[in-house]
This record gives structure tokens, C-alpha cells and sequence, in this order.
């Protein structure tokens, strides 16, 4: 599980460098390949610990039974809507509501440095003088 990201990370360099004039097989091509394999190196060891995780208590347990491909069908349809619709109003909520810092207008002053509570404020001496009694 720690090939995989790294070799992940190599390929979404790779797909970083797609620009406009790139074609389809020599620009996104080899950085998909890349990533596919990536995904491909995650999930083998992820899916064997979850499994390793769950007791014999847990085997056989299936969040849905498909009984034909049309039920498969139906819920992959399904499921990709849901998907659709969550990322959209994930993409408007943070639309609406991530707003970039405003600039303060003056410079911040240097932090005075200061004991603990009910302790005076500590002056900065310069170098090379002795600090106060």
C-alpha cells in the first residue's frame, strides 16, 4: 500500500503535463497507464486487509444480492446518478462557500514575545548587550 501512491503519484505528473496540443495516445495515454496500474497496486492490498480485518462471523455478508444483469445494470445507473448529483452540490456548496483570505492592508507587526500568564512582557534585547535584572 505504499507503491501504489508513490507509482500514483508518477502518474498524475505524467497526466499534469497534458496541455492543449497533446494527442489522446502520446499526452494522457501513458500517465492513465500509470495510474491505472497505481489504483491496480492499492486496491489488491487494501481489499485483502479489510477482508483479513473481518471475522468469520462476517463471511458472506453482501450489501446487495444482484440477482441478473439487469438489476446490476439498473443500480450501476443508479448509483452513478446519486454520484453525479453529490459531486455537483459538493462543487456548488464549496462554490458558495470557500472564499479566498482577504489581504491585510498593513504589515503585521513583529509578535511580541511574552512569559506566562500574569508574567510581564519580555523586551528583545540587542545583541552583544546584557538582559535586565
Amino acid at each position: 500500500m505504499t507503491l501504489g501512491p508513490v507509482v500514483a503519484a508518477a502518474g498524475l505528473m505524467l497526466i499534469a503535463q497534458v496541455d492543449a496540443d497533446s494527442g489522446h495516445l502520446a499526452g494522457a495515454l501513458p500517465g492513465l497507464i500509470v495510474l491505472g496500474l497505481a489504483l491496480a497496486l492499492t486496491v489488491a492490498p487494501l481489499t485483502a486487509t479489510e477482508l483479513a480485518a473481518g471475522g468469520e462471523e462476517h463471511a458472506g455478508i453482501s450489501g446487495v444480492d444482484y440477482r441478473s444483469a439487469t438489476d446490476l445494470t439498473d443500480g450501476f445507473r443508479t448509483g452513478m446518478l446519486i454520484c453525479a448529483v453529490l459531486s455537483l452540490a459538493g462543487g456548488l456548496l464549496a462554490l458558495a462557500t470557500i472564499r479566498r483570505p482577504e489581504e491585510p492592508e498593513t504589515a503585521r507587526a513583529e509578535p511580541l514575545l511574552s512569559c506566562p500568564i500574569g508574567a510581564p512582557t519580555l523586551a528583545r534585547t540587542p545583541a552583544g548587550a546584557a538582559a535586565r535584572p
